[in-house]
């Protein structure tokens, strides 16, 4: 994977409404809009992949075609925006250093050898996600070389109710806290809290299958963090028979001890 294509999925978010947009813009006098555009104007480039015009950034964004020449501009110029022969532009990967202190922080306090020898003992990788806003971030991910091993790249943004990954998250926040506001509405839907921590007390993990990708099961659990206690480990395998069994006696087992 290219240093483009890891910072893209960083800065990857959800598809861009006008609704969506409205709720991001808090209506506080300390609030820059200029740079929450610059943010946008970045975030757009994990919604599509390769390069992108000013026009396709309009479209993605909702801002005007001025603002958008400008913001693109000044990106360009301060160094996080390149331009290709087409007059498109792509994430420069200077980006990588806004990434770095971040991701050797993560690597600090977590046990990289460990979860990478785990991850070399079956065909699954494992993925270590931590919450950002509505949804999850994996902030560290390890696979094994084994044919078939599916991916899961950092800064892939895993959902809260179609993951295994976002309901052992859900699970285990607190009786209290077990919502995040999102449009003005409490998501997810108590029905899916409920059965995620029905699925955790029975099982002692979640686990879904097909509904975060084809062909993919997963299977994952909540461990301690040591800055907010809210992170959630999770492994993936190729949707087999025998694998859901492994993931269930092998992996999970050895994940909960690595991290209790």
């Amino acid at each position: 994977m290219s240093l483009e294509s890891i910072v893209a999925q960083h800065f990857a978010s959800r598809a861009a409404s006008a609704d969506w947009r409205a709720t991001r813009t808090p209506r506080d006098r300390k609030f820059v809009e200029a740079v929450a555009r610059g943010m946008s104007i970045l975030e757009a480039f994990g919604q599509r992949c390769g390069p992108l015009s000013n026009a396709e950034l309009h479209e993605l964004t909702g801002f005007s075609k001025p603002a958008v020449t400008r913001l693109t501009h000044t990106l360009l110029t301060l160094g996080y925006l390149r331009r290709t022969k087409n007059n498109h532009f792509q994430l420069n990967p200077r980006l990588m250093t806004l990434v770095r202190p971040l991701s050797e922080a993560i690597a600090a306090r977590m046990p990289t050898v460990a979860l990478n020898a785990i991850a070399c003992a079956g065909p699954w990788c494992i993925a270590v996600a931590e919450p950002a806003a509505d949804t999850l971030v994996v902030t560290a991910s390890f696979s094994s070389h084994q044919a078939g091993t599916p991916a899961c790249a950092i800064g892939t943004r895993l959902d809260l109710s179609l993951t295994s990954a976002g309901h052992a998250f859900l699970a285990a926040l607190p009786l209290d806290a077990s919502h995040i506001h999102v449009n003005g509405q409490d998501f997810p839907s108590i029905e899916i809290i409920g059965a995620a921590r029905a699925q955790l007390l029975a099982r002692g993990f979640c686990f879904e299958a097909n509904s975060w990708r084809r062909g993919v099961v997963t299977a994952a659990v909540p461990v301690p963090n040591q800055l907010s206690s809210r992170r959630v480990v999770m492994g993936a395998a190729s949707d087999e028979p025998a694998m859901r069994d492994r993931l269930a006696k092998e992996l999970v087992p050895a994940i909960k001890s690595l991290f209790s």
